[in-house]
């Protein structure tokens, strides 16, 4: 609004004619554009749910954490999910996982474990000087909100973030999202 009194200004005290003034304005116009679409972008960064799946995401892959698949050994593709090959003669004698278990992973289904997930999270976070800046419930709440989590359960006449599934044969209270979110 200030640029386009003084545009107006400008033509009026005839340092500019109406062609200029309007070059000047459309030049503007697409700098804010741009610096609005830079600023959605920095925003969307921090955004807890992005920066939780970022930081779990960074978790796995340096070794500070793992998913097990159901029944607690190496799932398919092992080392997309923090596991490390133990080679022995050349070949790979075995899977170790790296880091704290924090979930599973079942195909395309992946199953947080909540507490570890959002410990591990909040661990890295903090020793990168970052924090999420929520609890877990408000993180979960945002999860469901933005459509991140795969499915919840209806119990007791209340929905439940989150779901029971049987994994390494118990029976365990997790966060059901899809694999390919990390």
């Amino acid at each position: 609004a200030g640029l386009l009194r003084f545009l107006e200004f400008a033509q009026d005290a005839r340092a500019l004619d109406r062609a200029e003034a309007e070059v000047l304005w459309g030049r503007a116009w697409g700098a804010l554009g741009e610096a609005a679409a830079l600023q959605q972008e920095h925003q969307g960064a921090g955004e807890p749910t992005q920066r939780f799946l970022q930081l779990l995401s960074a978790a796995v892959a340096s070794g500070r954490a793992h998913l097990a698949g159901p029944r607690g050994s190496a799932p398919e593709s092992p080392e997309a999910w923090g596991w490390r090959a133990a080679v022995k003669s050349g070949a790979v004698a075995a899977w170790e996982p790296q880091g704290r278990r924090i979930g599973w992973v079942d195909g395309e289904e992946m199953y947080l474990e909540p507490e570890a997930a959002f410990a591990e999270v909040q661990r890295l976070a903090r020793d990168e000087d970052d924090a999420l800046g929520l609890t877990l419930n408000t993180l979960k709440r945002r999860l469901r909100e933005r459509g991140l989590l795969a499915s919840t359960e209806h119990r007791g006449g209340r929905q439940r973030l989150e779901v029971r599934k049987t994994l390494e044969g118990r029976r365990q209270e997790v966060l059901h999202l899809q694999a390919d979110r990390l």
